[in-house]
């Protein structure tokens, strides 16, 4: 068995999967709204998850980088410059909260129609 072999086997185990996950989905239309907020959360509990581990120094090693590590490398000169730790701050903070509202709207669309 190659890798093609491989591939096709795998693609269409997943269609099979997927195909009865969406006729799940489509069957139960009071769970879709609720599917659509725990899947936007999640992504912000991830996002958060990774600024945390940026702050502890856990995250993207150099030439990458963070919203944690930017603010944990700002910390050294909030004396000079207070904004290098604001600014990283404001943008984790507004776009979770952005996660949030895009859940909620998601979900009142899905519920509405």
């Amino acid at each position: 068995m190659n890798w093609l072999d491989i591939l096709i086997l795998v693609t269409l185990v997943f269609s099979v999967i997927g195909g009865l996950m969406t006729g799940i989905v489509r069957g139960a239309c009071n769970l879709a709204g609720l599917i659509i907020v725990s899947a936007t959360l999640d992504v912000a509990s991830v996002i958060v998850s990774e600024a945390t581990l940026g702050l502890l120094g856990l995250s993207a090693q150099n030439p990458q980088t963070s919203l944690g590590k930017m603010i944990v490398e700002a910390f050294g000169y909030i004396s000079l410059n207070w904004t290098q730790v604001l600014f990283p701050s404001l943008v984790l903070a507004l776009f979770v909260l952005a996660l949030s509202f895009v859940g909620d709207g998601l979900q009142e669309y899905v519920e509405h129609s």
